[in-house]
């Protein structure tokens, strides 16, 4: 079982896996997009205390409410991006690891205990779903 740092193989493999450098930039900006979500109404909350914008109390309230309802949708948006890669890639996965496994030749069988192959897709295949997501 190999531990430390994670290699850039792995994260070769795993970006490949997502669909390809395309798609992990695209869920690179989801992710800053969340983060952004998070900062843009305490800002807007700092700039309404300090009346920079210099707007009516009903306008502050409505550009409150709009920035929060925002900030919501991209939250889900981002968090179900997430969940919706991370199940992709843990299927394609799972799927390479089976069919690999049912090419493998009958000697593979004979030397390797059937616990070991249960491991790698339950144990194993789960620790990635959980590291990944």
């Amino acid at each position: 079982k190999a531990e430390g740092a994670v290699s850039l193989s792995t994260f070769h493999f795993y970006i490949r896996k997502f669909g390809g450098s395309l798609w992990f930039m695209v869920m690179a900006l989801w992710c800053w997009l969340f983060h952004l979500s998070e900062v843009v109404p305490d800002m807007f909350f700092a700039l309404w205390q300090d009346d920079v914008l210099q707007w009516e109390a009903d306008d502050y309230v409505w550009g409150w409410l709009a920035i929060g309802i925002g900030s919501l949708a991209v939250n889900l948006m981002c968090r179900e991006m997430t969940a919706f890669a991370t199940m992709r890639v843990s299927r394609r996965i799972q799927e390479d690891m089976l069919s690999r496994l049912i090419h493998s030749t009958t000697r593979f069988f004979d030397q390797t205990p059937s616990g070991r192959i249960m491991n790698r897709f339950g144990e194993d295949l789960a620790m990635v779903d959980w590291t990944a997501s």
